[in-house]
């Protein structure tokens, strides 16, 4: 009688062939890089991911700020993402200029009409305040140039930029 046992694959090769695809799997997952950062979240004890990511929103707010320092009208700074951003760190809801990120952004600019403003953080839904030349009535109405160029004359000390 004929012995008919069947041949195919062993065992330890089917147990061999999904080990090597499951660290292919997870190789090509580091480098695509979205598996790193998640596993490092995961290993990570208690509080001690707070530090990377404040360090994450203080170069997030410098870049949204060097951005920011971009804008021609005083109008659009309350629509800045430098002002509306926000991240949550040890359960608060934190914006740039806030501590522990602590990201503060000023912007100054003349527009066409010859204004002076500057925008700070605290502007931040609030609009921009506008600059004037204070002082005595030849200070009165200059514009940003004008003032700065009386001022660095010396002709005039008593003459200055005030909110």
């Amino acid at each position: 009688m004929e012995s008919k046992k069947a041949q195919g694959i062993s065992l330890n090769f089917i147990v061999i062939a999904i080990i090597a695809a499951l660290v292919l799997i997870i190789i090509i997952a580091f480098t695509v890089g979205g598996l790193g950062t998640s596993l490092s979240k995961i290993f990570e004890a208690g509080d001690s991911g707070t530090e990377a990511d404040i360090d994450l929103a203080e170069a997030k707010c410098e870049k949204l700020c060097n951005d920011a320092v971009q804008i021609k009208d005083a109008a659009a700074w309350e629509n800045e993402d430098y002002c509306q951003q926000t991240f949550v760190i040890e359960g608060e809801q934190i914006h740039c200029w806030e501590d522990p990120v602590g990201q503060a952004c000023y912007v100054s600019e003349q527009d066409v009409y010859g204004e002076l403003w500057e925008c700070a953080p605290s502007d931040c839904g609030n609009g921009c305040a506008p600059i004037t030349c204070t002082g005595p009535t030849e200070c009165a109405g200059l514009d940003h140039n004008d003032c700065l160029d009386l001022l660095d004359s010396g002709d005039n000390q008593l003459c200055d930029w005030t909110q």
